[in-house]
């Protein structure tokens, strides 16, 4: 006897999405709080030394000094194209193992990060891919200027002596040279970070994902307006990421915190993943049947299925990549150290505190200035998509042509990152008014921004070339490719800021804003460019799961804000809607 099995609810389809989503949170959460208790390279400690400096966090187990900006930008391209990888091959796993596995197995290999933990630890002194080791009574006597602040085994990071350099332990080492010059750490405690980086990518490699693996659920909604509704609220796992990441560390003794006991934070947070994987594994088992399986060639063959290379093909296939790579640099540029460095290096000198050619924030010094001024402006900027999703999103809902809002959206993307250096070159972000009034318009500027996004991840859902099956490979190729676009604009927007001081070696207090306007223009430059892709697009069309319904050919116009009050029950308005 034959058993039927019943489609699932739309309830059991949100309910499984939210789970995907509370993982991608999850992987957005461990990214930015991973940096963010990183703490600061102690530097190398000599007989001059009079206050002991504080060893927590991870980088201290790989560097004494900075590796200089281009170094840690390098390691920022590298996991950001493994993420593109990720992205491209999550579409093509689907068919090879399944909707089910193929999830399982992205958020098994954000657990799979943990040796990272091992790697980053000192382990008492005795990991010797680390730079810290217990301190010997001879190279204590060699410290005199610290005797009162040191005793024997307490855990140290390099020391230089008698014109040697050696761990605390005393075993003499050579340490490695910085492209700035600085000496940052062994060959075994940069080999260390290699590793480290390495098991750190598994991270961004399976959570980046899991954003696409919510697309198939999305696309098995059963109206239009609900897919709509889903796609909007998608955004929320890495804006709600990004705050939960931010926030705490507004507060100096949060941050001292973190640093300290950053073993025992991921740890937490990798436990936390394996929870969620075995939550999905146990409910997904319910809805099974109705997600895409995998695929054999046959199967394919007989089910007229195109192949993962017939998508990448489509000209709408490279025309989505490249204006959701665009996207993707509007999105998160705003969040990176980048952007922070552009806003002061145009802000006048007169904002800031100068000494030994080193900049200092004067209104949000007492306050810690980094952690108040790139975190608030991360958080304002996330957050202001709330704005925008009850100004901006209910467009999704309609029945206009996309083509015209998304040019509209891009050109106020490309004027409020105007707007904003201007704020800044004009008022700076070294005093309160300026800061100010970067932060205000970084919040509008964040609307604009992630609404757009909406409104960009519900068109393959429109488009008469994709079907709900393809939705999976399409997703990870426009967030792999894209992530492409947004690494090759990162070293670009690096190698601009870094420029003045590569053309003066050795000096102190290079200004880069040469770099910055450069880096400005690009930008801007970018969302501008975007325009011409829009206005290529396919048409929209209003689907009844694979069948079309009826092409999308009403015109917005700029004065046409109407949609904003629309129901399909209440006002005469209803015929803007879908």
């Amino acid at each position: 006897m034959q058993t039927s099995v019943k489609k699932p609810s739309d309830l059991r389809l949100v309910m499984l999405w939210a789970i995907v989503l509370l993982g991608y949170l999850l992987f957005v959460v461990e990214w930015f709080v991973i940096d963010r208790i990183a703490g600061k390279p102690a530097g190398i400690l000599d007989s001059n030394t009079k206050v002991l400096p504080n060893y927590d966090g991870w980088v201290n187990s790989f560097f004494a000094n900075s590796a200089g900006s281009i170094a840690g930008s390098a390691t920022n391209w590298s996991i950001t194209l493994l993420r593109a990888v990720g992205s491209v091959l999550c579409g093509i796993v689907v068919l090879k193992f399944g909707y089910r596995y193929a999830v399982m197995i992205m958020m098994g290999l954000m657990c799979l990060c943990f040796p990272f933990l091992i790697i980053g630890d000192p382990l008492g002194g005795n990991n010797q891919l680390t730079l810290l080791r217990p301190l010997s009574k001879e190279v204590m006597g060699k410290l005199s200027s610290l005797s009162s602040q040191l005793h024997e085994g307490q855990l140290l990071g390099p020391v230089m002596a008698e014109g040697k350099t050696m761990l605390a332990d005393g075993q003499t080492i050579d340490l490695v040279q910085g492209l700035d010059k600085n000496l940052i750490g062994t060959s075994s405690s940069i080999a260390g970070y290699a590793l480290f980086i390495i098991f750190r990518s598994t991270i961004a490699i399976g959570g980046t994902t899991l954003v696409t693996y919510s697309q198939p659920l999305i696309a098995s909604l059963s109206t239009q307006r609900r897919k709509s509704v889903l796609s909007n609220a998608n955004l929320w796992g890495f804006n709600s990421g990004i705050v939960v990441a931010f926030v705490p560390f507004l507060f100096q003794s949060v941050q001292q915190a973190g640093t300290k006991y950053w073993v025992f934070i991921l740890t937490a947070l990798i436990l936390i993943g394996f929870g969620i994987l075995c939550v999905f594994a146990w409910f997904e088992k319910q809805m099974d049947p109705f997600m895409p399986q995998k695929q054999t060639k046959e199967q394919m063959q007989l089910g007229n299925q195109p192949s993962a290379g017939d998508i990448l093909k489509r000209k709408a296939t490279w025309k989505m990549i490249g204006m959701y790579g665009i996207c993707l640099v509007v999105l998160v540029n705003p969040l990176t150290g980048g952007w922070w460095n552009i806003l002061q290096a145009v802000s006048p000198a007169s904002s800031f505190n100068v000494k030994d050619g080193v900049k200092t924030l004067k209104p949000l010094e007492g306050a810690g200035g980094y952690f108040a001024g790139l975190p608030t402006l991360a958080i304002l900027w996330v957050l202001g998509y709330g704005m925008g999703y009850m100004v901006f999103s209910p467009f999704n809902k309609t029945v206009y042509d996309r083509k015209r809002w998304l040019s509209f959206m891009f050109f106020m993307n490309a004027l409020m990152v105007i707007v904003i250096v201007l704020f800044a070159a004009t008022l700076g972000v070294g005093t309160a008014v300026g800061f100010a009034f970067v932060a205000i318009a970084t919040f509008i500027g964040g609307s604009f921004a992630w609404s757009m996004q909406s409104t960009i991840l519900i068109l393959p859902h429109e488009f008469k070339e994709y079907k709900r099956s393809e939705v999976s490979v399409l997703f990870g190729y426009i967030w792999g490719f894209g992530y492409v676009i947004y690494t090759a604009f990162d070293i670009t927007n690096s190698m601009f800021l870094e420029a003045p001081k590569l053309a003066n070696p050795g000096m102190k207090g290079v200004s880069i804003l040469p770099g910055a306007i450069a880096g400005v223009a690009l930008f801007a430059g970018l969302l501008l460019a975007a325009i011409a892709i829009v206005v290529t697009l396919p048409s929209s069309y209003l689907k009844n799961g694979d069948e079309l319904v009826s092409e999308m050919t009403k015109k917005w116009k700029l004065n046409q804000w109407q949609f904003l009050v629309a129901s399909k029950e209440k006002n005469r308005y209803a015929d803007l809607l879908k």
